[in-house]
């Protein structure tokens, strides 16, 4: 078994527009439904919903036979959240107040494995492996197809941002990690 295509991240990387839609019911009977409207992602509000860690699994598992991709925003940028929320099959998560280049850093390292992050291996434990199911050399592939955005909203980070792309004219840029 090969793991699963990332349709969000190949349009980022393809330059598509795509449209979405933000989710922040905490059910997985809504987010199912609104899977089924046809746009391109959709957010699972995990910062101001009240979404825990089983809630989002629950929608994940509704939204997965469709084709809108869902975008799983964390409540914080915790290493050990982003753990819990990649091991139950999240592909792209959005992670806001990153305010510098040393948080976005650390972020990146919590989703790669060993020896480029800080991210444990659950093998059969975990609905991202398939239940151990996607062969090891699959598991070195998989931080290729996650995305990961990383959210700028206060004073601080705004001015960094703006160091680090200077081309962007954008509050915020979702890019592929």
């Amino acid at each position: 078994m090969n793991m699963p295509h990332n349709a969000f991240k190949a349009a980022l990387n393809n330059r598509a527009t795509q449209y979405g839609i933000w989710a922040g019911f905490a059910t997985g009977y809504a987010a199912e439904i609104v899977a089924t409207t046809g746009y391109d992602w959709m957010l699972i509000d995990g910062e101001h919903a009240p979404n825990t860690v089983p809630g989002v699994l629950a929608q994940l598992q509704a939204v997965a036979p469709y084709s809108t991709a869902p975008v799983v925003r964390a409540v914080t940028g915790d290493a050990n959240l982003i753990k819990q929320l990649l091991d139950i099959g999240a592909q792209t998560l959005m992670i806001p107040m990153v305010e510098t280049a040393g948080q976005a850093a650390a972020l990146v390292r919590a989703m790669r494995y060993p020896p480029h992050g800080i991210r444990g291996v659950g093998g059969g434990l975990t609905r991202a492996t398939r239940w151990d199911a996607v062969p090891g050399v699959q598991l070195r592939r998989a931080g290729l197809r996650r995305a990961q955005d990383r959210r700028f909203r206060s004073d601080a980070g705004v001015p960094r941002r703006c160091a680090q792309v200077r081309h962007r004219r954008r509050g915020w840029q979702a890019r592929a990690v």
